[in-house]
């Protein structure tokens, strides 16, 4: 997946994503899981993912980013 240096890149279901398969624990509504990008250029980062319902899409606030 490239992303553009400088550029916001929203991820959703039906649209850009990151699919998760072969899981061998299930996941509650409410929670979080971490996850590890890897960047050529930028190296690691460790985010914990929030966990919602299937079905939903959660409203994102275009303020809540540092970008």
């Amino acid at each position: 997946l490239r992303l553009p240096i400088q550029t916001d890149v929203s991820m959703r279901p039906g649209s850009t994503h990151v699919m998760l398969v072969g899981l061998n624990r299930s996941f509650a509504p409410g929670g979080t899981f971490p996850v590890q990008l890897s960047f050529r250029n930028a190296g690691l980062f460790a985010i914990d993912v929030p966990i919602h319902p299937l079905g939903v899409t959660p409203a994102v606030d275009p303020s809540s980013h540092d970008g």
